[in-house]
C-alpha cells in the first residue's frame, strides 16, 4: 500500500510545532550515520568544534558578550527555570531574611508559574501576577498593563490577600517575569517597554554591577 503524502499544514506555532528544515534533518541523519560507523562517543568526539562553533553563533544572533553567556538545553522550561532559579539565589544572597515578591505575567506558561510558587512557598516569598489590560466590556486581554506596572513600582499599587488591602513596597519585588508570546492565547505582551519601566526604576534603586529587579523574558516565542 502506498503511503499517502502528508496533508499541507499551515504551523502557526512556529517554536514548537512547525516542521524541521532539510538542512537539520541532513545534519542530524549525517550524525547518526556517524555514529552507526564509529560509535557515540567517537562521533561526539569528531564534531567537538562544530557544536563549540553552535555557542558563538548564538552568541552573535542575540549580541551577547561572549558565548560564555550561552547555554543549551534540552527545552525552553529547562531553560526558564534554571534562569530563575540562578537569578533568585543571587537575590537571596543579598540578604537571608528576605522576603521578596515575583512578579509575573497572567499568561504565564503554567511550568513557570509552578516555578515560582514552588520558591515562594519554600523561601516565604509571595507571587504577584501583574494586571493586565480590560477590554471594552471589562474582558482581560492577557496583556500586561503598562500603568499597573507603574504603579507597582512606584509604589502606589494596593492588592488584596488575608482579608485586607495591603500596599506593594518596590522595593521587595525581586524580579518581573514575563512570557512575550505565551502559545496559549496568541497575545503578545510589551516586553521592551516593560523592560523600559524596570530599567529606569534600577537606574534609581539598583547599582552598577547588580540591578534591583531582575528582568526574566520567556522568548521562546516572538514576535
Amino acid at each position: 500500500m502506498t503511503a499517502k503524502p502528508p496533508s499541507p499544514r499551515i504551523c502557526l506555532n512556529h517554536a514548537g510545532a512547525s516542521p524541521s528544515s532539510k538542512s537539520v534533518v541532513d545534519r542530524a541523519v549525517a550524525h547518526l550515520k556517524l555514529e552507526q560507523t564509529v560509535g557515540g562517543y567517537a562521533a561526539a568526539r569528531d564534531v567537538a568544534d562544530e557544536l563549540e562553533s553552535v555557542y558563538e553563533s548564538v552568541a552573535n544572533l542575540i549580541q551577547a558578550r561572549s558565548k560564555s553567556e550561552v547555554a543549551l538545553v534540552e527545552s525552553a522550561t529547562v531553560a526558564w527555570t534554571r534562569a530563575f532559579y540562578s537569578m533568585m539565589e543571587q537575590q537571596l544572597k543579598k540578604n537571608r531574611n528576605y522576603q521578596g515578591v515575583i512578579l509575573i505575567s497572567e499568561a504565564e506558561y503554567a511550568a513557570n508559574v509552578v516555578a515560582a510558587s514552588e520558591w515562594a512557598r519554600n523561601h516565604g516569598w509571595s507571587v504577584l501576577a501583574i494586571p493586565s489590560t480590560k477590554t471594552k466590556d471589562g474582558a482581560s486581554t492577557g496583556v500586561v498593563d503598562l500603568e499597573a506596572l507603574h504603579s507597582m513600582l512606584s509604589g502606589t499599587y494596593e492588592y488584596h490577600i488575608g482579608g485586607e488591602n495591603v500596599l506593594l513596597d518596590p522595593e521587595r519585588i525581586a524580579i518581573a517575569c514575563i512570557t512575550h508570546v505565551p502559545t496559549n492565547s496568541g497575545i503578545v505582551n510589551p516586553a521592551q517597554e516593560i523592560g523600559q519601566l524596570l530599567h529606569e526604576y534600577n537606574l534609581k534603586h539598583g547599582t552598577d554591577s547588580e540591578p534591583q529587579i531582575f528582568y526574566l523574558v520567556d522568548a521562546c516565542q516572538v514576535r
